[in-house]
């Protein structure tokens, strides 16, 4: 193969990748107008902000039931998030930077570089190109890495995990 021949599907799925980030961005600004919709991504956003602000625990309010926060939990006067905190300590870099959509975008990118890395190395170019283009039309996949729910940390850590070993 020409060196040039090895440059083109990189360059590919390179694209791939910078448009599969572009358009988890746009459904989280667009779809899900920035926000939390579902219960487990309302507690890990509660998490992220609390870590953001240094803490793993935040006191319980007066009233705890009055402030109920789903999967947050209230106990002997501290509240905390049921979640381990390996996500909600990664979106925290977003929540800091006061740009948390970012966080998935950038992951589901990754994940469509990782998913062309692995499919070269198993099955060929070809077959890793057709696997990156269908990630990124993937509904599912799309409408996960516009959200802030774990799923696309967890795929990449996933990913990396095989191309390590």
């Amino acid at each position: 193969m020409r060196p040039s021949g090895r440059f083109l599907p990189s360059c590919i799925a390179l694209l791939l990748s910078l448009l599969a980030a572009w358009t988890a961005f746009q459904v989280h600004e667009q779809v899900f107008e920035r926000m939390a919709h579902l219960e487990d991504e309302m507690a890990y956003l509660w998490q992220a902000q609390a870590i953001a602000g240094g803490q793993l625990t935040v006191p319980s309010p007066p009233f705890p039931k009055s402030f109920l926060v789903p999967f947050v939990v209230d106990h002997n006067g501290l509240r905390f998030g049921k979640y381990p905190i390996g996500w909600p300590v990664v979106l925290s870099f977003g929540e800091r930077m006061g740009m948390r959509g970012i966080v998935n975008s950038l992951l589901a990118g990754f994940s469509v570089w990782l998913t062309y890395l692995l499919g070269r190395r198993v099955f060929g170019v070809t077959v890793a190109l057709l696997a990156a283009g269908l990630t990124v039309v993937s509904p599912f996949f799309i409408m996960n890495s516009g959200s802030l729910l774990s799923h696309p940390l967890g795929l990449v850590l996933s990913l990396a995990f095989v191309l390590a070993w």
